[in-house]
């Protein structure tokens, strides 16, 4: 593994423990996340392997939330654990605001390279079982050790293997 994956990594366990360490209150709690697709297809060529679904994210609570500017983490169940097989390359940008009471239908793409010059790496477990898609919610727009910041996952889904 390289310094680079190596501070990929700590970096993730640590934003994991940051963010888990806080203790959510209403407003996260009232932020669901749901698959709208039962079965996507897992597709694949020479460099790429890829899936795309949609999920509903949903405020039912009384003040708005905000959705992380990276895309949703990839998780997939093994055994009795859910696993991390993807995650976004992200350069930063702005946290989407969802406004009390609403709504939106979210398309969402995962592509993973199978060559060694395209990042990010297709991560083996990435194969067809059932998947989650992790995404961050937060009580600010830029939230700071004084605003809560948390993950939500969506309801599971089926990723089937190519047809021959």
């Amino acid at each position: 593994m390289t310094r680079i994956q190596q501070g990929v990594v700590l970096f993730r366990m640590l934003g994991a423990f940051a963010v888990s360490a806080c203790a959510e209150n209403g407003a996260l709690k009232a932020v669901s996340v749901e698959a709208l697709d039962d079965t996507t297809t897992l597709q694949q060529n020479q460099t790429l392997t890829a899936l795309q679904t949609r999920v509903l994210v949903r405020n039912s609570g009384s003040r708005p939330v905000y959705l992380g500017p990276c895309g949703p983490d990839a998780q997939k169940q093994i055994g009795s654990h859910w696993v991390t097989v993807w995650t976004p390359v992200c350069g930063g940008g702005a946290w989407s605001t969802l406004g009390a009471r609403d709504s939106v239908v979210i398309p969402v793409q995962i592509s993973a390279f199978t060559q060694r010059n395209g990042y990010p790496q297709l991560d083996p477990r990435f194969v067809p079982g059932v998947f989650r898609l992790v995404f961050r919610v937060a009580e600010a727009p830029s939230p700071t050790q004084s605003h809560r910041a948390g993950f939500r996952f969506s309801t599971s889904f089926v990723v089937k293997g190519t047809s021959p």
